[in-house]
């Protein structure tokens, strides 16, 4: 039931983000609600968002920036430049500013600086020479971007995990968890564990809404038994 929900998903996302493409303006005014706590959040000021492969990310980024709030996302170009282009166009045609993910934290920074907003996913991998840290994520250490706990600790401001799900009139929620901020001497590693548990814990909710078909699990963590891995591993 979770893989034909995942699939399911997965599909709709794709589906929407090209029909999201017409009538832009008005079908996301109709059709996508941000909850208040969420555009209390936007407006305050600049934010580092982290959302997952969760739900419909791709309208979250798109109707954050119709909102007319300053948002620049990380995304990774895709293999395909033709279907790469699409997404590009539709991620752009609200005001969404793409920053490629090679060189993204120097482009953060940036764009913070200028009161400005980031957004990036974390539940995607980050080889430890990229910048990843291995932390705990479904009971098994894999490699996380530390990058939201850096611009957190060094520009103290918050870090929003932000969500956007479809309910059954096919009509979309985006919404907020509490504000995550480092503690006093807390290490970037041990942010980051707590931004995984609570991405984590969101997933959990509804798994049937993750994308389980990415190999999150790929790189092992040294003196984690292989055995415990999945076979692409």
């Amino acid at each position: 039931a979770v893989a034909r929900r995942s699939f399911a998903t997965f599909a709709l996302v794709l589906l929407d983000v090209f029909w999201f493409t017409l009538n832009t303006r008005r079908r996301i005014r109709r059709y996508v609600a941000f909850d208040r706590s969420l555009a209390d959040l936007l407006a305050k000021g600049p934010v580092v968002f982290v959302t997952a492969h969760l739900g419909n990310w791709e309208i979250l980024g798109q109707s954050a920036a119709l909102q007319g709030f300053p948002l620049a996302s990380v995304a990774k170009p895709l293999r395909n430049p033709g279907i790469d282009r699409l997404l590009l166009y539709a991620r752009r045609r609200t005001g969404q500013i793409i920053l490629p993910r090679d060189g993204a934290l120097r482009a953060m920074l940036k764009v913070l600086r200028e009161g400005k907003m980031v957004a990036m996913l974390l539940d995607q991998d980050t080889r430890v020479q990229e910048g990843g840290v291995f932390v705990d994520f479904f009971g098994l250490p894999v490699p996380i971007s530390q990058a939201a706990a850096s611009l957190s600790a060094r520009l103290n401001i918050p870090v929003v995990l932000a969500f956007c799900r479809c309910d059954a009139r096919g009509h979309y929620r985006a919404y907020s968890r509490a504000p995550l901020q480092p503690g006093p001497g807390e290490s970037a590693v041990a942010f980051t564990q707590r931004v995984a548990a609570s991405v984590e814990e969101e997933i959990r909710q509804q798994p049937g809404e993750w994308l389980w078909m990415y190999k999150r699990w790929k790189r092992k963590a040294p003196g984690t038994p292989p055995e415990r891995y999945p076979f692409y591993a």
